[in-house]
């Protein structure tokens, strides 16, 4: 197939929203599969949540992982208990019987609930910092309530604020993001971005 489409603004990559906060988000589950953690083998849920409301509406958290551990019978509890808050806060009543992870996580798709979230103390393996959730709650009576921590830099702490980095390692000043200098403005198979056809 050769190239060629035809324009639809309502098909377009529009950036998306980003958390650019820690703070307590009312959030729907878009992702809940039931994995196995790759460094114990223990069952694992893995849960990706979307902002529903207030200024990071749409945006996301992604990669909250809860293992399920068996190992002594502290870490069973904690367990039993890790899971039970997530299923109290978003509405489950007491008493039902979960037979697996698999029926636990698709009866979470799509739940809403509240979760916070903090800058992880450590960088990735990438150098970046990522939001962690620290708890589970009901959805808030209001709005999502972000506490005005930015992301941190590599060269800073969880409290510091974020340079302007983008994914790719350049800022966003640089010449591809600057209006009026797309691609440096000397790029394109005979198009004048000066003056396109559009």
């Amino acid at each position: 197939m050769a190239f060629g489409f035809t324009t639809n603004s309502n098909n377009i990559f529009n950036g998306g929203t980003f958390v650019a906060e820690a703070g307590t988000y009312n959030v729907k589950i878009v992702k809940a599969v039931a994995t196995h953690a790759n460094s114990t083998g223990n069952e694992m849920l893995q849960l990706d949540y979307e902002v529903i409301d207030g200024k990071y509406a749409g945006g996301q958290v992604r990669y909250d992982n809860q293992v399920w551990n068996e190992a002594t019978e502290e870490s069973y509890n904690n367990s039993v208990r890790r899971f039970n808050t997530l299923a109290w806060a978003v509405g489950v009543q007491d008493g039902l019987q979960i037979p697996n992870m698999q029926v636990f996580a698709q009866s979470l798709l799509n739940k809403i609930l509240a979760i916070e979230v903090k800058w992880s103390d450590q960088p990735n393996s990438k150098g970046y910092y990522n939001l962690q959730v620290t708890r589970h709650l009901p959805k808030l009576d209001g709005e999502s309530q972000p506490n005005g921590v930015k992301r941190p830099d590599s060269n800073q702490g969880p409290t510091g604020s974020r340079n302007n980095q983008n994914g790719f390692g350049s800022s966003y000043t640089d010449n591809y993001s600057q209006p009026g200098n797309q691609a440096g403005n000397d790029q394109g198979a005979g198009i004048d971005f000066n003056n396109p056809p559009f």
